[in-house]
């Protein structure tokens, strides 16, 4: 019997996403800032992200893995978002069930794919705290398994010398430096 590529190969998705939870900036950036932190509200029937008083976007819209719909119809809240979206072991339990070996884990919008979000809250040291916040957290995210879940880092690329120490500090966290969000 001929074994299938998944029983030949480690197969490695390069092209995942992760949706952050809706505390990841509220419970990791001081109060200072307020609601300027992002954060989540409902609007009608919809969790939506929020800069600031700023509308950015649903999370549900984002995590369409398995949704059987089409735009404009989308997961109004987290508790329509499967697990395995935003916790790690429910992650590691799907990528068994396909058969896949490691996942690369690109951020959604608001988790700064390419930063451009922070980058509206025109406050540099807030706008650093939100790319620190959400690094901390991807990284905490694939620490249930390093092997297989491989963070992207988010960095500030709107300072060259910032962008540079978030690297480093990425770095020593354990990052793959060669895997960065700009």
């Amino acid at each position: 019997m001929t074994k299938s590529a998944f029983e030949r190969y480690r197969v490695v998705d390069i092209d995942t996403h992760v949706t952050e939870p809706a505390d990841v900036w509220t419970s990791r950036i001081s109060r200072k800032w307020g609601d300027r932190v992002p954060h989540v509200k409902r609007v009608g029937d919809t969790e939506t992200w929020f800069i600031g008083d700023q509308l950015s976007y649903a999370p549900g819209v984002v995590s369409a893995a398995g949704f059987d719909g089409t735009y404009p119809r989308y997961r109004r809240s987290y508790d329509e978002i499967p697990p395995a979206m935003y916790d790690p072991k429910a992650r590691l339990d799907f990528m068994d069930a396909e058969k896949i070996h490691a996942n690369v884990l690109f951020p959604n919008p608001m988790g700064t794919f390419s930063t451009s979000a922070f980058h509206e809250l025109a406050e540099p040291e807030l706008m650093l705290e939100c790319v620190r916040a959400y690094n901390d957290w991807i990284h905490e995210w694939a620490s249930t398994d390093r092997k297989r879940l491989i963070p992207v880092m988010a960095n500030p690329f709107w300072d060259v010398e910032a962008g540079v120490r978030e690297i480093e500090r990425c770095a020593k966290l354990g990052f793959t430096a060669a895997l960065i969000a700009t």
